[in-house]
């Protein structure tokens, strides 16, 4: 069987036994179907030594596993948590690709897993395969995941520990004290955990503009939160008093400074209209409307101002099949949590699940304020309250994500760092892929200046397609030369924010998998895996490596 009929075998099998037909609107993910190659960590019998360890079962490790299984080698790849398929799944409704155009610089299996979408839901439904329910989603990671034998997926497998003689990773050591060997490791975890464990260099964060001479880098100036001026304080105008939540009393470092903060993060939540699927919007524990006391004051400036506020410019709300939405942020009031994020990468678990229940609980409350709030307009609450959670979306989990949207965290720094430089560059040496995303970021402060509630951070550039070099994927010589890392990449931040995408995370995924065989075969470190011969296999995957002409 080719790998699309091997996944479409997987997925059709799963989505019959759900009752997930491509129109139903019912059923959702069980915890287990065809995909018998995905199991818990507490499960007898397991594998502990393979050819390729890879870590979390991202999209982009999904690609990394399947890729170097279809060469021959064995893998396990370890899930800290007890799902598959990272944000595509988990909250993600759209395909995070820019338009049509750009759907043509993606190749290999991020495209198939579009053209599983259109298969799945026909063609007069989803033209592109860019939209697509989270449980379809879902299904068909699984279903990518266990595409070819020789793979393993092990889940609530976090990492605890590493073990390296010199250069070379020899084991992976999980809490419950298993010991995981391979001779090719792959990170392909949203945090650089593995990358972390292993000694190996990484940044966080942003650099100043004159570290890499780049245009965007820094801190970002763009002026008063939504255009529209309102009081930071308390005491409205008695900055003793300290400020409202959400804003900060300090602003910022000068305009393109180097600092230590992220850009926000978020829960990607499926919502739908839809009476005989929905429930409605609740207050969840700790719920505290002085929460969103800066996005009343905003909302009552603009009514003032004339300008009136809609349901639409706090939320962006992207159609996606059986009458339902993906939820983003707009600006920076929005689903975002703003000024949450900084402590994420290097927390402890315990301090993560502390970091994404306080981003779960805002916006349950956010979406429970946008319906109840007398602060608010009622045309904009009426609208609010036409939308609900979905029921036959993450069933086992209040129809909530299950993933926090990590935007960001660590960075690999390897001997070649991708810049904005080599962005606006285009070509490449040693391309395994093409990247095509805006350069974008979130908003990564809000503070008081000048009696007013400003943001910066905000970064949205249009650039044109460009070449993803290998060298992305590779540490220091020095630091370790058996660990490819296809999430938390060699780059600068500005760089991260066009490639932080997960078509393009599966794109340097399926090389990492592909790299990660071929150094075994050529007994090489991954750094000096033979290009020409990664190329050719990337190739034969229908990868797109080449610029348009």
């Amino acid at each position: 069987m080719t790998y699309r009929s091997l996944v479409q075998a997987s997925l059709m099998s799963a989505l019959l036994i759900t009752g997930c037909d491509g129109g139903s609107g019912n059923g959702g993910p069980p915890p287990e179907v065809a995909d018998r190659c995905i199991v818990p960590s507490t499960q007898a019998g397991l594998p502990t030594s393979a050819d390729v360890i890879v870590y979390g079962a991202t999209p982009s490790g999904i690609t990394a596993a399947s890729e170097a299984a279809k060469l021959g080698k064995s893998v396990i790849l370890l899930e800290p948590s007890a799902y598959v398929g990272g944000k595509f799944g988990n909250g993600i409704g759209v395909g995070e690709v820019k338009n049509l155009a750009s759907l043509e610089t993606i190749g290999g299996m991020s495209r198939e897993f579009y053209e599983q979408v259109r298969s799945f839901y026909g063609p007069r439904r989803v033209q592109d395969g860019l939209h697509f329910e989270p449980k379809v989603a879902e299904r068909i990671m699984r279903g990518m995941a266990c595409a070819h034998p020789g793979v393993t997926v092990i889940t609530g497998s976090p990492l605890s520990t590493v073990g390296k003689s010199g250069t070379t990773l020899q084991v992976l050591t999980t809490p419950d004290g298993k010991n995981y060997t391979g001779k090719q490791f792959i990170d392909a975890s949203y945090e650089g955990d593995l990358l972390a464990a292993a000694g190996v260099g990484f940044a966080i964060g942003r650099e100043s503009s004159s570290q890499y001479n780049e245009p965007s880098a820094g801190v970002r100036l763009f002026g008063a939160s939504h255009n529209v001026n309102f009081d930071p304080y308390v005491v409205p105008g008695d900055p003793s008093s300290g400020t409202i939540p959400l804003v900060d009393a300090e602003g910022p470092g000068p305009y393109g400074s180097g600092d230590d903060r992220l850009q926000a993060f978020t829960y990607r939540v499926c919502v739908t209209r839809q009476a005989n699927n929905r429930v409605p919007f609740e207050a969840p524990p700790g719920y505290d409307p002085g929460q969103f006391e800066a996005l009343a004051r905003m909302a009552e400036a603009k009514i003032a101002s004339g300008e009136g506020l809609r349901l639409d410019r706090l939320l962006t709300l992207q159609g996606l099949p059986n009458d339902k939405f993906d939820i983003n942020n707009v600006r920076d009031l929005s689903v975002d949590l703003v000024g949450a994020s900084h402590q994420y990468p290097l927390a402890t678990p315990e301090q993560r699940r502390e970091i994404a229940a306080a981003h779960e609980r805002y916006v349950r409350s956010l979406l429970y304020f946008l319906t109840k709030s007398p602060r608010l307009p009622v045309d904009l609450r009426k609208a609010a309250n036409k939308l609900g959670y979905c029921k036959d979306e993450y069933i086992d989990n209040g129809n909530f994500p299950r993933q926090l949207y990590v935007r960001e965290a660590r960075r690999m720094l390897g001997s070649f760092v991708l810049t904005e430089n080599h962005l606006t560059a285009r070509e490449a040496e040693k391309p395994i892929g093409v990247g095509s995303y805006w350069i974008d970021s979130h908003t990564v402060r809000l503070f008081a200046r000048r009696g007013t509630v400003q943001a910066e951070g905000h970064l949205f550039t249009d650039i044109p397609p460009y070449q993803i070099p290998y060298a992305v994927l590779t540490p220091k010589a020095s630091e370790a030369t058996n660990l490819l890392v296809s999430v938390c990449v060699s780059s600068s931040r500005v760089a991260f924010q066009s490639l932080r995408l997960e078509p393009t995370y599966m794109i340097m995924g399926q090389a990492a998998g592909a790299a990660a065989a071929m150094a075994i075969n050529q007994n090489a470190a991954v750094q000096d895996v033979d290009y020409p011969t990664l190329a050719a296999q990337l190739r034969s995957d229908k990868q797109v490596l080449d610029l348009a002409k």
